[in-house]
């Protein structure tokens, strides 16, 4: 069929006076939305942000380098993100990524709710209550392993649930092959594995898994994924285990009665986004009397919604730790599943309609406060320099000349903080090794005797230079202190004018053979 006539036969079943909308018109409403929606959220970031992310150009500084384990994260977000910026060489692929794993997503729990709804109306409902979350629209453009996350999880919970209703070999493949990318992502999917794992003993259906080869392939696969990384780890220190618990150790020493607060911190961090959802629902829809979806899938629902929250908290209450708001990204994934098979909208065709406005409504409030917050706010009005308005590809261009008009080579290494030294990686032509914090054990890559026969440039961002700059100090040739324009589009920067400032300092290590 032609994009003309399925627009056509959308707009005629718009203008209908049915109670209820046909099932084609659900499905091509779905279809309309999730590429829409798409297309512009991949298409924003790159009109209005002015600098990769810092976690994108993290991950191709990590990804250059093929190891089965990084400092904070497995391996999966970094070779992925490093494997199609050799292909873009831009970081316009990193907002169509981003978009690529919501769009999965959003798929996913397409195929689900048909599977549990057997109802197009019902399914659409779902699936545009997710679009209210910000976690599928504005905090979705930064490309990493949150995002990566929500589609990963989104399959795993599709896959698993068809694997013990209907005991498919391929589905169970599917089960271990995805679990295991989703941990080697980010070992919170862990939570969700846990999780679900408990409808293996709840569930009727869960139960006679044990008895069929399929679990144990899925298993077989999880572990051939992930037994390399924790291998790895035992190599190095655990080192990734470290960084999450001293990050969240730093977060409780400056908080009072952690075990308390925090907690409570999780507790309002996992419910502020899904009071707009919850509010459409009882705004927009009457309630049905009768049951929308059977016990053995609402049982299915709760520790796939739930789940990965419970075992959160639980850790936050024992350790005091803090969860960070950004790691809840994947959590909601069945919520609007959820909150249809809760509150049993009743089939309307006229309700539809106003809360398609509302989430188009919703769409664009948030289009322009992402707008504002990224061509104004950060690079013309915050004192501080963010991320995203830092200056990277300008002064990756500047520092990167200046290392080849002296020495006419190559720059192979850059030594500097996370922001520094992946910016200079992700913008220099040289598309240097990064040296994190002069760190070895945050940059497995390095070896030292390298560093000391090619030289290194020394890059950090601060008035007070870094402590582990001393060992360096006296062979470094200390260049002038520059300063760039924070990154602001070109288009926006011909309207507006001028942004702020924000000063580089840089000190050259020569290579060896010009000392």
């Amino acid at each position: 069929m032609t994009l003309k006539k399925c627009a056509a036969d959308f707009m005629n079943n718009w203008r209908t006076k049915q109670c209820g909308p046909s099932e084609k018109f659900s499905t091509r409403t779905f279809w309309i939305a999730a590429a829409a929606w798409m297309a512009v959220w991949s298409l924003l970031p790159a009109f209005c942000v002015g600098n990769v992310f810092v976690d994108v150009a993290e991950n191709v500084a990590w990804g250059m380098h093929f190891q089965l384990g990084y400092d904070k994260n497995p391996y999966f977000g970094a070779w992925l993100t490093y494997w199609f910026y050799n292909i873009w060489k831009t970081e316009l692929f990193s907002y169509v990524l981003s978009q690529f794993f919501v769009f999965m997503s959003l798929v996913a729990m397409w195929r689900l709710s048909r599977r549990i709804f057997r109802s197009g109306f019902h399914s659409l409902v779902a699936v545009l209550l997710m679009l209210t979350i910000p976690f599928f629209s504005h905090s979705a453009c930064e490309f990493n392993d949150d995002v990566i996350e929500i589609g990963l999880w989104a399959m795993l919970i599709l896959f698993f649930h068809r694997a013990i209703m209907e005991q498919s070999i391929a589905d169970w493949v599917a089960v271990g092959l995805v679990a295991g990318l989703s941990v080697m992502t980010k070992y919170l999917g862990v939570a969700l594995c846990v999780s679900l794992g408990t409808l293996l003993f709840v569930l009727p259906e869960g139960r006679r898994a044990w008895r069929g080869w399929g679990l144990y392939i899925a298993a077989a696969i999880f572990f051939a994924l992930v037994v390399p990384n924790l291998l790895w780890l035992s190599q190095h220190d655990f080192i990734a285990f470290k960084y999450a618990g001293g990050r969240s150790a730093a977060k409780m020493a400056v908080t009072p009665f952690p075990r308390l607060v925090n907690p409570l911190r999780l507790v309002g961090n996992y419910v502020l986004p899904l009071l707009l959802p919850v509010a459409a629902m009882a705004v927009f829809f009457r309630r049905e009397r009768t049951e929308c979806v059977a016990r053995r899938d609402m049982i299915f629902l709760f520790p796939a919604m739930f789940g990965p929250f419970a075992v959160s908290l639980l850790f936050s209450l024992l350790t005091g730790g803090k969860i960070i708001a950004s790691w809840l990204t994947p959590y909601y994934i069945v919520s609007g599943i959820f909150l249809v098979a809760a509150f049993r909208p009743s089939p309307d065709v006229f309700r539809l309609k106003i809360f398609l406005l509302f989430v188009a409504l919703f769409a664009v409030t948030s289009g322009v406060s992402f707008g504002y917050e990224h061509l104004v706010r950060r690079p013309y009005q915050r004192r501080s320099c963010s991320y995203d308005s830092y200056p990277g590809r300008e002064a990756a261009r500047q520092l990167t000349d200046e290392w080849q008009r002296r020495f006419n080579r190559p720059l192979k290494y850059v030594v500097g903080t996370r922001k520094s030294s992946c910016n200079m990686t992700f913008y220099s032509k040289d598309m240097p090794h990064a040296f994190f914090d002069s760190d070895i054990a945050l940059s497995q890559w390095i070896a030292w005797d390298e560093i000391e026969r090619e030289g290194a440039l020394v890059v950090w961002d601060t008035e007070k230079p870094p402590i582990w700059l001393l060992q360096y100090e006296s062979r470094l040739l200390i260049l002038p202190e520059f300063e760039f324009e924070r990154a602001v589009p070109a288009w926006f920067r011909a309207v507006a004018g001028k942004p702020k400032t924000a000063g580089v300092t840089a000190a050259i290590l020569p290579p060896a053979d010009c000392r």
